[in-house]
């Protein structure tokens, strides 16, 4: 291949240019999926451009198209003498080439090319010519591009409710309407599910296709479709009652005119209840709201009819005795609306007195009226009024009678044969740490009973048991023992354990009991025992202890001991602590919760504690000066070298020296180092064994340089040994005619200098003075104006 590409390079560079172009298209073209199709290359007339090869490179879209090959039967290209290749390797694209010895000539079918149709109905691809080329570029190439699209259908499924409904193609769900893009003629399934909801209380119903076809059914469309399915609308009407049968409810198509009611129209709601059907309150379009039953409405839209009842209540009458008189309404009652007010009236007959109500209704005012809220029973009584006392031993105590408490003694007058309800609670407070029991009643009766009001006066006692409360309290441990006891017995309390840990180092001892109340018990016994004739409170007292603890560091160091002795101490105590050295090592002081040196110290237990008694070796530590003799400073203070410390091992100590210090008279001490290789001033850690820190000096001499004239150069300290130079400039001037010269040195002290060298030298061992000597000298002036003046010049004094 890559020679041909070569030839074909080579014959384009073989042709003249003519400066021509051609006109290469590519039709519109379509086809069906999975067909194969063959696309021409179409130029226009080539006679006489000396076309004798061609390069292009065709681009597409693989995902509709799968090229194949190219082919020249019945083109251009199939020229005698004419050789082609053709490159489908690259995804997307197809590059040709032709070649030959023999110009082309003509129009029509340059060269074929072979695809496979591979794209989804509907699908496109756009061809188009990434380049073209004829020989070298002459004659040039006017290229236009086609579309190429699969052949498809274009079709419609949806239903004549449209939006909010669905379709079912193939298998799959769509919201209708929605389009497709089919091959022509292919086969699919269509269908409809029914009924489909619309919204609250609204469906739609299949009616039919369109196209007459089943719920269900397989289309086969060749060209352009709208398949629609036909849906009825329904509206869903709601009976609601909560009492009786309702009938109606249910979906019914739009515009349907529907029945409802409800039946029975009174319903029975339990004994002395009933209901009362009154109207229909209906919502939504359409809807009914009258007491017809039955009534109808029009379906146009959902609509909801709501029965509404009216609850009645029987009130039951009666007499006591059934000849002690009348009550209205006569018995045995009648109904009456919930909440309305009945009128109530007893006459007695002749021989009997109205003694009041009884039932739902008490007292004694008639007439008199009852308010419906439930059924009623009421009892109009008539008879002998009878007083009855009803009370408790003690006195004073609630008592129940027919629902109702009073505090005894209370009278009542009831008629004679009516029944009531007495009781009493159990038990009753008499006061703090008081309470009464119930144990009997005088006419032998249960807790709470009915009584039958005799003929005659009579009291009926209700009798209750004292009871003392005996209270044990205690802050820790189990107090066992408290609770109510009858008066008289004994009560047996008790604490255990009598020792309780308060978390480390904390415990809590029992100590005591203190008592209150009569005859309640105070002491040290765990468990006792009183007798409880009144209320009793037992009160355990304890005591809290903290531990110290206590230990030596190093733990060869020494020993330490505690008065008093122990290791648990009651709140408060003030412990003696002591340490004492092992031989060899020296009490250092305290750390941990006793601090400072004192020994012996004292520590107060308000709290868990934990002292360690601190023992070191001594060290003799030596602070020393080279030369000897010179002001150290060791922890603040001043010294002179060389100081002795007695100091602990691992303790720490500041040492240090001054920068200079004086020697005498042009005599000084610098600074140099420590032995050590500390700073000046610096921190040391005392080892386990003698040690000696010295701090080494570079001694320093004066040199002193006099000059009564001049400027003297040169004086100042200079360091043992080294060489200093001094000097003085001369001459020095005095006013007119007047200078100091200098004549020499004169030195003092060892290693001086006496001479007349300017500068001068000399070695320092010593403080050294060096003076400088000068000589006067005047100025000679000689003016003359005749001749040669001489001798004028300096001259020394004298």
């Amino acid at each position: 291949m890559k020679k041909a590409v070569l030839i074909v390079g080579f014959l384009m560079g073989l042709v003249p240019l003519s400066f021509a172009q051609v006109t290469v298209t590519v039709p519109n073209t379509s086809a069906n999926h999975g067909e194969s199709i063959t696309i021409p290359i179409n130029v226009s007339d080539l006679t006489g451009l000396g076309v004798i090869s061609y390069q292009f490179t065709l681009t597409f879209d693989e995902g509709v198209l799968d090229v194949t090959e190219a082919s020249i039967e019945g083109t251009l290209t199939s020229t005698p003498s004419w050789s082609y290749y053709a490159n489908t390797n690259v995804n997307g694209q197809i590059t040709v080439g032709g070649w030959g010895t023999s110009e082309l000539s003509g129009s029509g079918t340059l060269i074929k090319l072979n695809f496979n149709v591979v794209g989804a109905p509907g699908e496109t691809t756009t061809l188009n010519f990434s380049s073209f080329i004829f020989n070298a570029g002459d004659p040039s190439a006017n290229t236009s591009g086609a579309i190429f699209t699969v052949n498809s259908v274009t079709v419609m499924v949806t239903t004549n409710i449209g939006s909010g409904t669905t379709v079912t193609v193939d298998g799959n769900t769509y919201p209708a309407p929605h389009t497709f893009h089919w091959a022509p003629g292919s086969s699919h399934t269509i269908g409809v599910t029914s009924p489909q909801p619309g919204g609250a209380g609204v469906q739609y119903v299949y009616s039919h296709w369109s196209n007459g076809g089943a719920q269900t059914h397989a289309v086969s469309p060749s060209s352009n479709m709208t398949y629609t399915a036909y849906l009825t609308t329904q509206y869903y009407l709601t009976i609601d009652s909560p009492y009786g049968t309702t009938q109606g409810e249910g979906w019914h198509d739009a515009g349907s005119v529907v029945n409802f009611s409800v039946t029975p129209t009174t319903v029975s709601g339990g004994e002395g209840t009933r209901y009362v059907f009154t109207s229909w309150s209906g919502t939504g379009w359409g809807a009914y709201s009258g007491s017809n039953n039955p009534a109808q409405v029009t379906m146009d839209g959902p609509i909801t009819e709501t029965a509404n009842w009216t609850t009645q209540y029987f009130l039951t009458t009666s007499v006591n005795p059934s000849d002690g008189g009348t009550i209205s309404p006569s018995p045995p009652g009648d109904w009456y609306a919930s909440g309305s007010s009945a009128s109530i009236s007893a006459t007695a007959n002749s021989g009997y007195v109205f003694a009041g109500w009884s039932g739902d209704l008490s007292g004694t005012t008639n007439p008199t009226s009852i308010l419906m809220d439930g059924p009623k029973s009421v009892t109009a009584n008539f008879g002998r009024l009878v007083e009855v006392t009803v009370t408790t031993n003690p006195l004073g105590l609630s008592i129940t009678v027919d629902g109702t408490n009073y505090t005894s003694p209370q009278v009542f007058n009831w008629v004679s044969g009516s029944t009531h309800t007495i009781g009493v609670s159990s038990p009753q407070s008499g006061g703090e740490g008081v309470q009464y029991v119930f144990s009997s009643w005088s006419d032998g009766g249960a807790q709470s009973h009915e009584i039958t009001v005799p003929s005659s006066s009579t009291t009926y006692t209700a009798n209750f048991t004292t009871q003392y409360y005996l209270t044990v309290i205690s802050p820790y441990g189990d107090p066992q023992g408290e609770g109510w006891y009858d008066a008289g017995t004994t009560a047996t309390f008790s604490i255990s354990p009598t020792t309780v840990s308060g978390g480390t180092g904390v415990r809590y001892v029992f100590s005591s009991w203190t008592g209150t109340g009569s005859g309640s018990y105070s002491g040290t016994s765990p468990s006792y025992s009183v007798v409880m004739n009144n209320p009793i409170t037992e009160m355990a007292n304890w005591e809290t202890e903290y531990l110290l603890s206590t230990s030596v560091n190093p733990s060869a160091g020494g020993t330490i001991s505690l008065s008093p002795p122990g290791d648990w101490y009651p709140s408060g105590t003030s412990v003696s602590v002591s340490a004492t050295a092992n031989s060899g090592y020296v009490f250092t002081g305290w750390s941990g919760d006793l601090s400072g040196t004192a020994n012996p110290a004292s520590i107060t237990m308000d709290g868990p504690k934990n002292i360690t008694a601190n023992f070191g070796l001594l060290v003799d530590v030596t602070i020393t000066t080279d030369p000897s003799g010179l002001t150290v400073t060791v922890d603040g203070t001043d010294y002179t070298s060389p100081h002795t410390f007695t100091w602990i091992a691992g303790s720490t100590h500041d040492i240090g020296v001054p920068s200079t210090q004086s020697a005498g008279i042009g005599v000084r001490y610098v600074f140099s180092s420590w032995s050590d290789g500390g700073a000046r001033d610096h921190e040391i850690t005392i080892p386990s064994s003698p040690v000696t820190y010295t701090a080494n000096f570079t001694t320093q001499y004066y040199l002193t340089v006099i000059s009564p004239h001049g400027n003297p150069q040169g004086e100042g300290w200079y360091d043992a040994g080294s060489t200093a130079t001094f000097s003085v400039t001369s001459p020095v001037g005095e006013g007119t005619g007047v200078r100091y010269v200098f004549s020499g040195w004169t030195g003092s002290g060892s290693g001086s200098y006496t001479g007349s060298d300017n500068p001068g030298h000399v070695t320092m061992n010593g403080p050294i003075t060096e003076t400088a000597n000068w000589t006067t000298q005047y100025y000679l002036t000689v003016n003359s104006v005749r001749g040669d003046p001489q001798g004028e010049g300096w001259y020394n004094a004298g």
